[in-house]
């Protein structure tokens, strides 16, 4: 179940009701920025076809998927998930059967990561003024 009705908002943008095609980094974002609020633990997850976290942040990566970690539960556009769904993604869109996930901070560095290197169309801060975390927590 969506945390907020993202198809409804997003139609109004002429935007895909796909959190999975360039805008689940900033979703990701505003979420985590959300949590981070009340004092809950956030990491972001980014799936990619990169070893290491420095390759991935510097390099030339192939980006499935970005979600975010609350106090130890993951969520995406679609609500809670598993690192197993977000590998499922990977495997059916990129046919990679053997994605690697990277653990990051949310900070400035992580917002411009993800402004410059994601295809997003939807700023973070539009989907922050629709998130509440009372459905979700």
């Amino acid at each position: 179940m969506p945390i907020i009705d993202i198809m409804s908002w997003l139609t109004k943008f002429n935007q895909s009701s796909d959190l999975f095609s360039g805008n689940c980094g900033m979703y990701a974002i505003a979420l985590g920025k959300k949590a981070q609020e009340t004092r809950h633990k956030v990491t972001m997850v980014v799936c990619s076809n990169e070893e290491s976290s420095e390759q991935l942040m510097y390099g030339e990566s192939t980006i499935y998927h970005i979600a975010v970690e609350i106090d130890g539960v993951l969520y995406d556009g679609k609500g809670e998930t598993t690192l197993h769904d977000t590998g499922q993604f990977a495997a059916e869109i990129y046919d990679d059967y053997q994605p690697k996930c990277s653990f990051f901070d949310l900070d400035d560095a992580f917002i411009t990561f993800v402004r410059t290197q994601t295809n997003w169309s939807v700023p973070w801060e539009k989907y922050y003024e629709k998130i509440s975390l009372d459905k979700l927590l």
